[in-house]
């Protein structure tokens, strides 16, 4: 059914997006060579259209540097930039060609002239920007910008964001304070950027205020039903397991106190990552200090966080004394987390968002349901050596640490096998913990409720995969996701062993 809805969605997409949305769309997932052709397309169609030579160049020049093979030649090129009858397209297509393809040291003396004009041409000042960038020269590259963006260039709030950015980059907040209220920059002044701005100012009201809308200011309204999709089943997977069929007074209430800490959760974790940013605690692209940032970065902000919105809960799930119980709340805080957090991953891209949106709620719900299960049998002084929670919380940083390194590490050879035999080991100390504690006939219809949601969920991401590159890419987006889930679904099997 998946493949059906997906062939029907991009027959629908390849005949209604134009090509400006389709080149975008190929950008923003990294196919460098589709945004290629369909910028190519369009400056044959036209020649004079220099916001396509802008676009054609930049894809070219990737492709060119990523290695790919590419079938325009530069003959092509300069034969086809020859038909363009302004000689302003010529020569400010000529220089930043020149500029991105590294062709020896780029003349700018043909598009000074056009960049300083009253008025000045379009892009012309747009391309000494990116020059002056190149250069280090960011004084010089914010005017440009600037000039571009005050001017009716159509690329005028891209201008305005990138003048912002060199300004900020630049340390130079005075500037940046001037366009707050501008009218003329209203369009560029988002909560980014009013974040930087308290965090600069060390104003903690203000971090506390932006900080989340600031992460969610570039998601679209896909992330938003995939992550409700997925959200919605694994809370019926965690609540079944949970028996929340029983009827017993208070449950009800219990776990959708559990789902709604578990969203709050991420604001503290949100400012705890501004935090660490700001003190430098971030990704440096070097083997140890990112395994260490991913252990004691995220995955004790976020398995912290977790465990201390799960805390008011303790005092209630104590008196009760179910097991189950306390498991299920500690799963449903995770699940919270991970709902929120699924939406912020496809700020990063398809590729990088489809690799952990299908894994997520799971790595989430688990990590979070044995560190609960561990408080709850520690304070009730009936934990195990193993299953105390000063051995779960440390583990399961580490484990939440190594997971998110594994995944976005190119530096680790086969990362993505570790990744997967990471999850086994989650999976199957979060079901043993679950088969002390649930019975054989909830354990069956969970079974076959997880295999049919996971199926679903699975789906769904390949249908957003097709809307981004197609039916055949798709499954290569979600290959290794879909590998993880297949994992995970023989962990159940072999555990439960349903008869």
């Amino acid at each position: 059914m998946s493949v059906v809805i997906s062939l029907l969605f991009w027959q629908h997409l390849e005949s209604t997006l134009s090509p400006g949305e389709r080149f975008a769309r190929a950008r923003s997932n990294d196919d460098n060579q589709a945004a290629e052709q369909i910028a190519w397309g369009m400056v044959r169609k036209n020649p004079a259209q220099l916001r396509w030579w802008i676009r054609f160049t930049d894809a070219h020049a990737d492709v060119i540097e990523d290695e790919e093979p590419s079938p325009i030649s530069d003959a092509a090129i300069r034969a086809q930039l020859a038909k363009a009858s302004d000689p302003r397209v010529n020569a400010i297509e000529s220089y930043f060609y020149a500029l991105r393809m590294n062709a020896g040291d780029a003349d700018a003396s043909a598009v000074l002239p056009l960049a300083d004009a009253n008025p000045p041409a379009p892009f012309a000042n747009f391309v000494i920007g990116e020059a002056a960038t190149e250069k280090k020269d960011q004084q010089t590259a914010a005017t440009r910008f600037e000039r571009e963006g005050s001017s009716s260039s159509e690329i005028r709030q891209l201008c305005q964001r990138r003048a912002l950015r060199t300004w900020i980059d630049n340390n130079d907040w005075a500037s940046v304070r001037k366009r707050i209220n501008d009218p003329g920059w209203a369009g560029v002044i988002d909560a980014s950027l009013r974040l930087d701005l308290a965090v600069h100012d060390r104003d903690v009201l203000h971090v506390l205020w932006w900080a989340w809308p600031a992460s969610y200011i570039d998601i679209t309204a896909w992330p938003f039903v995939l992550a409700a999709v997925a959200a919605a089943l694994w809370f019926w997977i965690a609540t079944r397991l949970g028996r929340i069929h029983d009827a017993v007074p208070g449950r009800i209430f219990l776990y959708v106190v559990s789902v709604v800490l578990g969203i709050l959760s991420i604001y503290p974790t949100i400012l705890t990552v501004t935090i660490q940013d700001e003190m430098g605690f971030r990704e440096v692209g070097q083997f140890v200090p990112d395994l260490i940032y991913n252990i004691f970065g995220i995955g004790l902000r976020e398995e912290g966080w977790k465990a201390i919105l799960f805390l008011p809960l303790l005092p209630a799930l104590l008196r009760r004394g179910s097991r189950i119980e306390a498991m299920t709340c500690g799963a449903l805080v995770g699940l919270g987390f991970a709902a929120e957090e699924n939406i912020g991953y496809f700020e990063h891209g398809a590729d990088v968002a489809l690799s952990r949106f299908l894994t997520a709620n799971f790595l989430h719900m688990s990590l979070t349901a044995l560190v609960a299960l561990s408080m709850f049998d520690t304070l009730r002084r009936r934990a195990t050596s193993r299953d105390a929670f000063k051995v779960v919380f440390p583990l399961a940083i580490a484990i939440h640490g190594a997971y998110d390194f594994s995944l976005g590490s190119n530096d680790l050879p086969m990362s993505s096998l570790l990744s997967i035999i990471l999850l086994i080991i989650i999976t199957q100390r979060f079901l043993r913990q679950l088969l002390i504690a649930s019975s054989r006939d909830d354990e069956r219809d969970v079974l076959n409720l997880f295999v049919a949601s996971m199926a679903t969920i699975t789906g769904v991401a390949y249908v957003y995969a097709t809307t981004q590159v197609g039916p055949m890419d798709a499954f290569r987006l979600i290959s290794l996701g879909t590998l993880s889930v297949a994992v995970v679904i023989y962990m159940f099997v072999r555990e439960l062993k349903p008869s």
